[in-house]
């Protein structure tokens, strides 16, 4: 059941790396994006590490903290493809900056 988690994971970071190299033809925007994503899950996990025994209320790790690392997982993956979309609005190329003068 561990090696399909793992796998699972593997192949869901690949299809978005995949989908953002696509859609923004950028190596660096897919780059940029998985390594988001990593950091954001590791930070996750390392505020509950931190303060796990510190709170007077249980930390256990169960369906619920899942549920919610994936949650902010999806959002951020979210928030990383707006802004790069908006990136990618706002760049000029040098073509199109003396075309429109």
């Amino acid at each position: 059941m561990r090696t399909d988690a793992y796998i699972a994971v593997g192949l869901a970071i690949i299809a978005m790396f995949l989908y953002i190299l696509v859609r923004f033809r950028n190596v660096a925007f897919s780059v940029g994006a998985v390594c988001a994503v990593a950091f954001t899950a590791f930070a996750i996990i390392g505020f509950y590490s931190l303060f796990w025994g510190v709170f007077p209320f249980a930390m256990e790790i169960d369906q619920s903290f899942i549920a919610a690392i994936l949650t902010v997982i999806g959002y951020q993956i979210n928030d990383t493809v707006v802004v790069f979309d908006r990136i990618r609005e706002n760049a000029v190329t040098p073509s199109a900056a003396s075309c429109s003068q």
